[in-house]
């Protein structure tokens, strides 16, 4: 291979791993660009944050949008002011596509119960002089029902005090929970007999993890991560699996004694639980899409700068001598019609420039590639519309609102990102608008535009008459 063939290779493979979209930025990366104002000015420090520092009592929280809109990297921003307020955090992310706690096609409360278990295990661990007997003697307990899925060469009194051990065992639990459908099914049941003493347990942990948090730390906050992952399954009676996990077990989430933030599914927080959610948790908050376009699809440039700053920090961190236009791509125009059709979705966005590296060779990427690269995404999005969405989709295209007579099926598309939410401030009104949009690679494709034509010609005026 050619040199210069082979240092092409080598600067599209880094400048890949900088838009790798299943990788939250940490707190203090060069890359993180603030996008508040194009974000209705919505603010997760004081949304979630303030509720927190400022409390008298513990707070449980719920952390909502659309999954990969940036949820986690605004989670591990708020870790960090929070640790800087004086607070002991434990966060992490209950599941992702492929790893994980959870399975996320199948997910129940007593398996997030199980993460919390093993992540504030794992959170508390280095703490000096703590004391995890209390959960190696539940585990001990629970060692007749659960044997096929322990350890079977362990000394039982190893695990009131070996806090690694103890860590095994319930990795191994969550890993069953995951992977295992019948012992998903043999690990539940025991839960159903033992989930309040695993509650007491649990609290137990925290009270002496409480008292031997390292000095200026003066509580502790749990932010389970991933959560809004879960896929809702409908029941018989109509309710969905959301509905029993953040509803019927809301006493159960919020039982941890400190405070606690747990993110889940935009679908349901658009759901008609809405106002239940609001009576029963202490916050419920929305992380909006970045606005890049108005109500009427047009380009904003506020929007568009900070996507746009978002791939250019990107390209510098892969390498500072690259510029966004015209070392990475060929025109401003390729970079503008990214941005568009990522519907301003940063997960989305990291996808598309990634299509499009992998069909180059060389750089730059010219307007040809991009197009390629839209066309192969949208491709995606109509495989999975079913003939009964395009009425939903019609209706918020008419709208702009996901709450309209097709609203059940609206959720379900929000949760599919079909749909996505913005949310923009009002200056003159003094208040926050809120607005649906089809998702811009579905609404540019030959389908849409030929069903929305029809949908116009059989509402118009004439027609009615």
């Amino acid at each position: 291979m050619a040199v210069g063939v082979a240092n092409q290779d080598f600067q599209i493979t880094q400048i890949k791993h900088e838009f790798d979209p299943s990788q939250p930025l940490e707190p203090g990366d060069p890359a993180y660009v603030d996008c508040t104002a194009v974000r209705g000015d919505d603010d997760i420090t004081m949304d979630l944050g303030r509720t927190i520092s400022q409390a008298q009592k513990k707070t449980c929280q719920i952390y909502s949008g659309h999954r990969g809109g940036g949820k986690s990297t605004e989670l591990k921003k708020l870790k960090l002011w929070l640790e800087e307020q004086g607070f002991f955090v434990v966060y992490f992310a209950a599941a992702t596509d492929d790893a994980g706690d959870l399975n996320l096609r199948d997910t129940e409360y007593s398996d997030i119960l199980l993460a919390c278990a093993r992540n504030l295990l794992d959170g508390f661990k280095d703490l000096k002089g703590f004391d995890s007997k209390p959960l190696g003697q539940w585990l001990m307990r629970s060692l007749e029902d659960l044997k096929s899925l322990l350890l079977a060469d362990i000394k039982i009194e190893d695990l009131r005090t070996n806090v690694e051990l103890q860590l095994s065992q319930f990795l191994k639990l969550t890993t069953a929970v995951r992977l295992e459908p019948q012992k998903r099914d043999q690990v539940r049941k025991l839960l159903r007999d033992r989930i309040d003493s695993l509650e007491l347990v649990l609290n137990q942990l925290i009270e002496d993890a409480r008292k031997r948090l390292p000095d200026g730390k003066q509580d502790l906050v749990v932010i389970a991560d991933n959560l809004d992952r879960i896929l809702p399954i409908e029941r018989a009676d109509g309710r969905t699996n959301h509905d029993e996990i953040f509803l019927d077990r809301a006493d159960s989430l919020k039982a941890l004694n400190c405070h606690t933030i747990y993110t889940a599914p935009v679908s349901f927080v658009f759901s008609a639980s809405a106002s239940r959610l609001r009576d029963e948790y202490d916050g419920v908050e929305r992380l909006p899409m970045v606005a890049i376009a108005d109500q009427a699809h047009q380009l904003r440039a506020d929007g568009y700068g900070k996507l746009r700053d978002v791939l250019a920090r990107r390209v510098a961190k892969a390498d500072p001598k690259k510029s966004l236009v015209p070392d990475i791509f060929e025109e401003e125009r390729a970079v503008e019609r990214l941005c568009l059709a990522s519907g301003g979705h940063m997960r989305e966005l990291m996808r598309l420039v990634q299509e499009a590296l992998k069909r180059v060779d060389v750089l730059p990427i010219d307007m040809k590639t991009v197009q390629r690269a839209i066309a192969e995404a949208r491709e995606t999005y109509l495989d999975a519309i079913r003939f009964e969405d395009w009425e939903a989709l019609m209706a918020v295209e008419q709208t702009r609102d996901s709450r309209n007579e097709c609203e059940d099926r609206c959720r379900n598309l929000l949760f599919r990102l079909c749909v996505l939410e913005y949310r923009e401030w009002d200056e003159e009104a003094e208040d926050k608008i809120t607005w649906a949009a089809v998702h811009p690679l579905i609404r540019s494709s030959k389908e849409f535009k030929q069903r929305w034509a029809a949908f116009q010609g059989s509402n118009s005026p004439e027609q009615g008459a």
